[in-house]
């Protein structure tokens, strides 16, 4: 009988050594969870900034080429008005130099 609950009092010390360990392990765990989730949203956040920023370039660069495309059209249209000026003067310095002629 006192074996027996020598044993019994052994079983119950390890069973209590048992849910002591099982406690830190879980509370271990735990704390490894929180600490990943930290840097998921860490994480998370910075793609977030990231994205953002980029579609904030996308956009900027969207602009950008629009007003580069507006400019290119207004320097062809000015090109195309120098070439006509240009014409006439041509024309204009012809008549001048037909009428010193005549002269």
């Amino acid at each position: 009988v006192k074996a027996l609950q020598t044993f019994i009092h052994n079983m119950s010390e390890e069973k209590k050594q048992v849910h002591q360990a099982v406690s830190e392990t879980n509370a271990a765990a735990a704390e490894f969870l929180y600490q990943l989730e930290l840097q998921n949203n860490e994480l998370s956040d910075q793609i977030q900034i990231e994205c953002d920023s980029k579609q904030q370039m996308e956009s900027d660069l969207s602009l950008c080429r629009g007003n580069l495309k507006r400019s290119l059209d207004q320097l062809k249209s000015q090109v195309d008005i120098n070439e006509r000026l240009m014409c006439m003067l041509k024309s204009v310095q012809m008549q001048s130099d037909a009428i010193h002629l005549q002269e």
